[in-house]
């Protein structure tokens, strides 16, 4: 019902620590890394998200996930590489994408020349070429400089060096590309003006939280009013005491899942079947029979895998293997919340795309979907959101149709 510090592990020495205090900010980041193909690096598996849950906060939108459209498709080290969209800085040029027929699919400066991030407008043209027949999702499309002056991309860029060292002739050539999922829009519910969740004395800042719009912009202040959110509201948040119970019965999870030393599956194991799992039935084009097997997926590993997973060594210090399976649980916890949270918008909007609920609605659907605990279930309920500046010209339409 309310927080009074954190229960801590130094990963480096293998000590524990509780700190006390009566207010917390989770500034974790983004949940990028559950999907096979993703920009995020091994500390983005929703930490944050999973701690907050378990803690009993109210999640919103944890469906709405922002891809990139065009990142480097091989190497699968050089995913988090990407093709970037939009006007070079110092150029009103851009790369273009070319599906496999040699077409050209979309051109900032052609499609979409006012956007500042286009990304969303870039994956619908993609979805176009897939059903086409003329890309993938993981690659079968391309991308490159040869319709920009190369000495304004030398210039202003360092992509010629990314072409050069994959053996390409730079510009003429083009890159493959394929999708990697990027920032989760959604995240824990904050109230904006003091980023508050619902729990009283934990708040949240920046990615974990759910206002994102899938840019990096609100890294920017979120900090400061966090800070000043919680200066105004000290004086009304409690002291509570941890009990010493509860701090034990971390304490004896986390060891738990450092004490299976050999026989079983590896924590990196598990979450490459997660990632596979996201990517394959939680990806770009979901529908209902996808997300359901998802959902069956996650709890085959919640029952038959965890029990068995197991790491190489015991030691407490250092361990990353015993990192890896601290992430998985917060991992399993955090997808299955996303597959419900999929399942629950029966629309599709924006870079959410359901095959069988292809439009997007407006009359039902332009609400935040809010995920509460139930007991020990979950329920949700929608928020009509407010619309001070704009205003959707339609009630219902093709989403592949909306030009954002």
């Amino acid at each position: 019902g309310n927080i009074g510090g954190v229960f801590c592990l130094n990963y480096m020495t293998g000590e524990y620590v509780v700190v006390r205090a009566r207010a917390v900010i989770l500034a974790t980041g983004y949940s990028d890394r559950l999907h096979q193909r993703s920009t995020g690096t091994r500390e983005m598996s929703a930490d944050g998200l999973a701690m907050a849950w378990r803690a009993g906060a109210t999640m919103v939108n944890m469906e709405m996930q922002w891809w990139h459209t065009n990142d480097i498709a091989d190497p699968p080290t050089w995913q988090r590489m990407q093709v970037y969209p939009n006007p070079m800085l110092g150029s009103e040029k851009s790369a273009r994408m070319v599906n496999s027929a040699g077409e050209e699919f979309f051109n900032q400066q052609n499609d979409d020349p006012l956007a500042f991030g286009p990304y969303t407008v870039q994956l619908k043209a993609l979805v176009k070429q897939v059903h086409a027949g003329k890309a993938r999702y993981d690659g079968g499309y391309y991308a490159g400089f040869d319709n920009c002056d190369a000495n304004e991309v030398e210039t202003y860029t360092t992509y010629g060096k990314t072409f050069r060292q994959l053996g390409l002739r730079f510009p003429e050539q083009l890159v493959e590309t394929a999708v990697t999922s990027h920032y989760r829009q959604g995240g824990i519910d904050v109230d904006t003006a003091t980023m508050r969740s619902s729990i009283p004395g934990l708040y949240a800042a920046g990615g974990v939280s759910g206002h994102s719009n899938g840019l990096i912009g609100l890294a920017t202040y979120d900090g400061r009013v966090v800070s000043d959110g919680i200066a105004a509201e000290f004086d009304s948040l409690t002291d509570r005491p941890i009990a010493d119970s509860e701090c034990e019965a971390e304490r004896r999870r986390l060891e738990k899942l450092r004490s299976r030393s050999s026989g079983g599956v590896s924590p990196a194991k598990v979450k490459e079947k997660l990632r596979k799992l996201m990517w394959d039935k939680v990806g770009v084009e979901k529908n209902a029979a996808g997300l359901r097997s998802a959902l069956d997926d996650i709890e085959e590993i919640r029952l038959d895998v965890l029990p068995d997973m197991a790491i190489s060594t015991q030691s407490s210090i250092a361990n990353y293997e015993w990192l890896d399976a601290i992430d998985v649980m917060n991992m399993v916890e955090v997808c299955e919340l996303i597959v419900h949270s999929s399942l629950e918008r029966k629309e599709s909007r924006g870079p959410f795309i359901r095959t069988d609920f292809p439009a997007t609605d407006n009359k039902k659907w332009l609400v935040a979907n809010v995920l509460k605990k139930s007991g020990n279930g979950l329920r949700f309920e929608q928020r009509p959101y407010q619309l001070p500046f704009f205003s959707p010209d339609f009630d219902v339409r093709d989403n592949l149709q909306v030009a954002w």
